[in-house]
């Protein structure tokens, strides 16, 4: 008897693993840097106050159970590894459900579409809630179970049950469940078709409860994809996309359940139909929601947390910035590598956005990022405001935010506000060990003096610089270089947004208050360029500052070059 020496696999196995891999593949190639962003603005905390206020509200469980995943999105390819394995099951469950409906037509491959545009909405914005996905994975789950009920007074009890337990355990995804157990209904069971009213009445009610308890201030945040979105952002039809197209899929399907399919030709042409069906709407709705300059922000973001400055310039040179923010970002890696002043204009610079921004952050992603800025400037002061705006901005849920607070507060010497955001990072998984080293440094001033990082950044503090805020930028930074003229990355931004803004004046002064001070032994390259444009040929002007010959040389070849 021959021995069999491999195992059979499933066809249909074949196909889902396929299916997953695919969607890891394009996840972690699209998205990599989308789901380490996500991270940064929402974690799972393992203390139990955490744990109650999350359970017991509407949508609780999804909830949950979404940011216990997403904790994991800081690790290379996990990310990835989760969202493919959730969307794989919703397309898989999908297709079941399909297939349970219409088992005379190859259509279970139409799962692909609701699944997409579900999976693009997660990535298309950091501000919804993974507990949106996971709640559609419910919703599935459970119209698949009640679908397979056959008796109908059966099937509409369940449903009425389901109805309420979706709408504690996933909130407003209830919504999209009610509706297609009635679509469902008045397909197959027209004559009593109005009995299937009574989940989205159960819905409604549930909702109506709740908002009587004050879980919301309005139906939309109960009943509707606003309901997974932070700071009561109103989403569009592109939110709802996913909804709509499940549920019109189903009632496609119910439609054609009777209906058979003759011959191989109408087989094969079903099958090109379909594969066209899923082909053509993914490509436009990845198209709407794919955006790839905000995919090179998150790119940079993730360099700026992790403080891979070269990175971040390396990344400059493949591929180049069309936006402020991602100039700053750039901007203070070079302040950070020390080429600020010395290379400023060896990447495009477009106005004094490039280096500060005056006006207030549009976004709690743009203030993370002016508060990075200002660490680096040495004004902790702002810093602190920026950090505290952007994670007022998230929920007061960001690992990112509470890391910088709890920085900021350590180096102002506000320890007990800065045992408050440790003290919350110490209950996650990933951020224990780092908020553990901070510690440390908790009432201890001179730990805090003896560190590389925290001692000279207290040494920029001076007794004003809580009181600033006025936006008279230069005039802090000039404070910050008197008080610690050590910091010599302040004087490089300084310098750069006279130049950025044109204010050769106020150049020109700064130059003559600190040029061979501690702050300005020497002028770097940019500086050098700006001072040969002040002089305009005065030879005393270009020795005092010991300018050199070769930028001498290459500014009269371009006034030549000119005809200047």
């Amino acid at each position: 008897m021959k021995q069999k020496l491999f195992i059979k696999i499933p066809k249909e196995t074949i196909t889902w693993c396929i299916v997953f891999f695919t969607l890891y593949v394009f996840i972690e190639v699209f998205a990599k840097y989308r789901l380490f962003y996500m991270e940064q603005w929402q974690t799972f905390y393992y203390n139990s106050l955490f744990v109650k206020t999350v359970m017991f509200r509407p949508g609780g469980i999804a909830c949950l159970i979404g940011d216990f995943l997403i904790q994991f999105f800081c690790i290379p390819y996990c990310g990835a590894l989760i969202m493919a394995l959730m969307f794989t099951l919703i397309i898989l469950i999908i297709g079941k459900l399909v297939r349970h409906i219409a088992p005379q037509h190859p259509l279970y491959g139409l799962g692909i579409i609701p699944a997409m545009a579900q999976l693009f909405l997660q990535l298309d914005n950091v501000k919804y809630h993974l507990a949106g996905s996971i709640a559609l994975l419910f919703v599935v789950a459970f119209v698949y179970g009640t679908i397979n009920i056959k008796d109908p007074k059966k099937q509409l009890f369940v449903s009425s049950l389901l109805s309420v337990a979706l709408f504690l355990l996933c909130g407003a995804a209830t919504t999209l469940f009610s509706i297609i157990i009635l679509v469902c209904g008045a397909t197959m069971y027209t004559k009593r078709f109005y009995l299937y009213l009574i989940p989205v009445s159960l819905s409604f009610i549930s909702a109506t409860i709740a908002l009587k308890n004050g879980y919301a201030g309005e139906y939309g945040m109960l009943l509707s994809q606003d309901a997974y979105y932070s700071c009561s952002t109103h989403s569009l039809l592109f939110a709802h996309l996913s909804w709509i197209l499940l549920t019109l899929i189903l009632w496609i399907c119910l439609i054609c359940r009777k209906t058979r399919i003759t011959g191989k030709k109408s087989f094969v042409y079903l099958q090109i139909i379909q594969i066209a069906i899923i082909i053509i709407p993914t490509y436009y709705i990845g198209r709407l929601s794919y955006n790839p300059h905000q995919e090179l922000f998150y790119h940079y973001a993730y360099y700026m947390r992790m403080q891979k400055w070269d990175d971040i310039i390396k990344l400059s040179m493949n591929k180049e910035p069309d936006n402020c923010i991602d100039q700053i970002c750039i901007n203070t890696a070079l302040a950070e590598k020390g080429m600020l002043a010395e290379k400023l204009f060896n990447y495009p610079q477009k106005g004094i956005e490039c280096i500060y921004i005056a006006r207030e952050a549009s976004s709690p992603y743009e203030a993370m990022i002016i508060s990075e800025e200002f660490f680096s400037m040495g004004y902790i002061a702002a810093s602190r405001r920026w950090a505290f705006e952007a994670n007022e901005g998230m929920d007061n849920n960001s690992p990112y935010c509470f890391q910088q607070l709890a920085r900021t507060n350590i180096i102002f010497g506000d320890y007990d506000v800065a045992d408050k955001y440790i003290s919350l990072l110490k209950s996650t998984i990933f951020y224990r060990d780092w908020a553990d080293t901070q510690s440390r440094y908790l009432h201890n001033d001179n730990a805090v003096s003896h560190n590389k990082l925290l001692g000279i950044k207290r040494s920029c503090i001076h007794t004003k610089d809580d009181m600033m805020f006025d936006y008279d930028i230069t005039a802090d930074l000039k404070q910050i270089i008197d008080h610690n003229p050590r910091h010599t990355a302040t004087i490089q931004y300084l310098g750069t947004i006279y130049l950025l803004s044109h204010d050769m004046t106020g150049f020109k002064n700064m130059i003559d208050r600190y040029y061979r001070t501690r702050a300005l032994p020497t002028l770097p390259q940019t500086f050098q360029e700006a001072i040969v444009l002040i002089a305009s040929g005065n030879t005393a002007m270009l020795k005092h500052y010991n300018i050199s010959k070769k930028i001498i040389n290459e500014y009269n070849a371009y006034q030549q070059q000119n005809n200047l």
